[in-house]
């Protein structure tokens, strides 16, 4: 299981992304900030904080960044609303260790919903057991009444190996 929805608010920073080829900047490749419009640089920023509280099990930060309805369905089909989902980064039971970002992909819809795609290659624990792979997700923004954002949906899916990797370990 993984459940990445296990969100977090560090500061914001002015430049957390930016687009270096391949090589990850912070664990996170291929993002490029460039002239997108403020609310493409909020998420971004957003996608970064909670990043970083996963990887310090940061549950206050996490739970600033999710809506009180919250739900996270991870990658083995456990669904978790944010007590849940804090509880389990608070006790240990998801522990990531290792998470690099590839082609984060974030879509505005009429200003009050923000859908982010990606790729995570983890490393980690769950449930006490190691957890390491490929993983595609989706997390899904809400703006507040105040012009800010909170996490209201995550759902991660694990990777299939490619065709010709699979045949290459027969």
């Amino acid at each position: 299981m993984l459940a990445l929805a296990v969100v977090a608010p560090i500061a914001i920073h002015a430049q957390v992304f930016r687009q270096v080829g391949m090589a990850p900047v912070n664990g996170v490749r291929k993002i490029a900030t460039g002239n997108k419009p403020r609310s493409h640089r909020q998420i971004e920023a957003l996608e970064q904080q909670w990043r970083q509280a996963q990887l310090k099990a940061d549950t206050e930060t996490m739970s600033k960044m999710m809506a009180d309805d919250y739900i996270g369905i991870s990658a083995n089909g456990m669904v978790q609303t944010k007590q849940q989902m804090v509880e389990r980064v608070m006790n240990r039971k998801i522990n990531i260790t290792r998470m690099d970002v590839d082609e984060l992909k974030v879509k505005i819809i009429n200003g009050s919903t923000a859908v982010v795609t990606s790729q995570v290659d983890v490393d980690g624990e769950m449930d006490g057991r190691p957890l390491h792979g490929k993983y595609l997700y989706t997390r899904v923004y809400a703006r507040q009444q105040n012009g800010g954002w909170k996490v209201v949906n995550f759902e991660a899916t694990r990777m299939r190996p490619e065709p010709d990797k699979i045949a290459d370990n027969k």
